[in-house]
């Protein structure tokens, strides 16, 4: 997807003409995918995709059928699961 950017900070949707925010644009590219978020965890996919059926894992959500994972949420379930480990640090 080609993203232009105009004078007035907004894009245009170049699939609907319409202009987008320079905001939208960012949070677009801070999305990412059951592969790059199973490479991010260094987790296989399947487990990503159990932990979403079980509700343990990072916070996902559905984009036109895709399962996606905003970084802010899969960097805070990190730090979670940190904070949450009872073996003391080494």
């Amino acid at each position: 997807m080609r993203v232009e950017v105009v004078a007035s900070q907004s894009t245009c949707n170049p699939t609907e003409g319409r202009p987008i925010s320079l905001e939208r644009v960012n949070a677009m590219h801070d999305l990412m995918t059951l592969a790059e978020a199973s490479d991010r965890l260094r987790t296989p996919a399947a487990t990503l995709r159990y932990w979403r059926h079980v509700g343990t894992g990072p916070k996902s959500f559905r984009i036109g059928g895709r399962v996606v994972y905003k970084s802010a949420d899969v960097e805070t379930w990190i730090e979670k699961q940190y904070a949450d480990d009872p073996s003391p640090a080494a």
